[in-house]
């Protein structure tokens, strides 16, 4: 599996099926998170990326089974990291975009805004 994509995208929800499609229409990569594997919505997936065109379908890629542990960045999200639901075991995710479709865990993302004068967080 390649460890770097364009988009991230958490739920196997129909959104996230428009999303990801269009972003691999424009020629963006691709990964789905899901906590449970859903064979209905893969086969409804491939339907949709196979009548977006050449090489749609090779750009999404679906993981079953993992949640989203954590996002990071500077300035911009720069790693999602993931947790397989079963084993614990972490992966990170380098990418510059994510979407979330469904409802993420308490603390997973924060914004923290500095001052555009100095730099500082805000009182």
């Amino acid at each position: 599996m390649n460890r770097t994509v364009d988009l991230v995208v958490v739920g196997m929800t129909d959104a996230a099926a428009v999303a990801a499609t269009d972003a691999a229409r424009r020629g963006k990569h691709v990964l789905i998170l899901a906590e449970s594997q859903n064979a209905c919505y893969r086969r409804g997936l491939r339907r949709m990326l196979d009548a977006a065109g050449a090489g749609c379908r090779d750009r999404v890629s679906i993981l079953a089974g993992f949640d989203v542990a954590s996002v990071d960045g500077i300035g911009a999200i720069e790693v999602v990291l993931i947790r397989n639901v079963r084993t614990g075991h972490l992966i990170g995710i380098n990418t510059g975009a994510m979407l979330a479709t469904i409802a993420l865990a308490p603390g997973i993302v924060s914004a923290t805004f500095n001052n555009s004068s100095d730099g500082t967080p805000p009182a």
